[in-house]
């Protein structure tokens, strides 16, 4: 009661891994340990939440070429909240909440003496903030709200990444090192919801409108014939676009169509990575005792593509429009105590993949999962 809701959490992880590429061949280890809490209190129609976590990465990397680095990473976030819930007090249109967040993040990254790569004292100190409201207007069986959001965020590059950077930086040209990605972004959002009790019947549509800025875009560029990715700062960018969204439940209640068309603009957009100029997806949704169905048709526009050659040269091409089919058969099991989820899906099941250098994009796949919960 006094505290409210209090939570703890920590975590250790080891990941090992080998990669042989045409530039080199690394055998990396890293370790992960973090450990914060959170904090959230109930006041009238207010939510306080107050977070912290601090971590601590330690990586050792091993070239061919007899290079060795062992650097460590230190990193710790507060993020503080508030949100304010309203009433609707009359028939009209209301301020449904108020969100306000707050963050603080502080990285430093040490290189040992015994490490022969090189890479600055990386010490950042950043901060970001966002501010978020929905208006709702309610009347029977309709229902119209408009969402708000204004924002700034700071992406921290991996260590990992920081280390490729240095090391690769040579095959752009650039001798700087990698530096945070800092985002500003507007996003707005209008939805309809409509139930027709006549015919039992419901329609929701959602219309978004976005606009994001960039400082210092990491980028993730793919080596030819090999599944490391090397990032690089490619500097100011934007995108926006826009996102309609329909969705249409019928009488019988265990089919539902849903359609999204997207449109989207970039100041450049290689420097964006298969962000298509435009997006058409259609689904089909079936639910029955026995089984839940969704089939996918999903048709992307023209998209550019950044890669290393084989001569470590830099790349970029563009693709042209294509359509791909999805499927995803999933079924819950209950029993007692024990939820076991079974699903299998399929991506690009018409094997419509585009190959570029040894490149594959659009591969199909299948995917088989299972998970039980207690």
């Amino acid at each position: 009661p006094l505290t409210g809701r209090v939570s703890i959490h920590g975590t250790y992880q080891e990941r090992t891994i080998l990669n042989y590429n045409q530039l080199d061949s690394l055998n990396m280890t890293d370790k992960c340990r973090s450990l914060g809490f959170s904090v959230e209190k109930d006041l009238k129609n207010y939510l306080f939440t107050l977070a912290t976590s601090s971590k601590s990465i330690l990586l050792d990397m091993d070239y061919t070429s007899s290079r060795h680095a062992f650097i460590e990473r230190q990193n710790s976030i507060l993020t503080g909240s508030v949100e304010l819930f309203l009433d609707q007090k009359n028939k009209n249109a209301y301020f449904k909440d108020l969100k306000m967040v707050f963050s603080k993040e502080r990285t430093t990254d040490v290189k040992d003496p015994s490490s022969e790569i090189d890479i600055l004292p990386n010490y950042w100190d950043d901060h970001s903030f966002q501010i978020s409201t929905t208006i709702v207007d309610q009347k029977e069986n309709k229902q119209n709200s408009f969402y708000a959001s204004l924002g700034e965020s700071s992406n921290v590059p991996y260590l990992e990444d920081v280390i490729k950077g240095s090391v690769y930086s040579f095959l752009i040209n650039d001798e700087k090192d990698i530096m945070p990605e800092k985002r500003s972004a507007i996003d707005l959002v209008f939805s309809h919801k409509n139930k027709f009790e006549k015919y039992q019947w419901s329609f929701q549509a959602r219309m978004k409108i976005f606009s994001h800025q960039f400082e210092n875009k990491i980028k993730q560029i793919p080596l030819i014939g090999n599944a490391m990715n090397l990032p690089f700062n490619v500097g100011r960018a934007s995108r926006s676009g826009i996102v309609m969204h329909f969705e249409l439940q019928p009488y019988i209640q265990r089919f539902s169509f849903r359609s999204t068309i997207a449109a989207y603009d970039a100041s450049d957009d290689f420097k964006f990575q298969l962000l298509p100029s435009g997006m058409i997806k259609n689904q089909i949704l079936m639910n029955n005792k026995f089984f839940d169905l969704n089939f996918m048709a999903v048709t992307q526009g023209n998209r550019g593509i950044s890669y290393i050659d084989e001569s470590n040269k830099l790349q970029e091409q563009r693709l042209k429009r294509s359509t791909n089919y999805g499927i995803q058969i999933s079924k819950v099991i209950r029993y007692k105590m024990f939820n076991a989820i079974l699903s299998l899906s399929g991506e690009n099941l018409n094997d419509d993949k585009i190959i570029i250098d040894n490149i594959i994009i659009d591969e199909g796949k299948i995917v088989f999962e299972a998970s039980i919960i207690i």
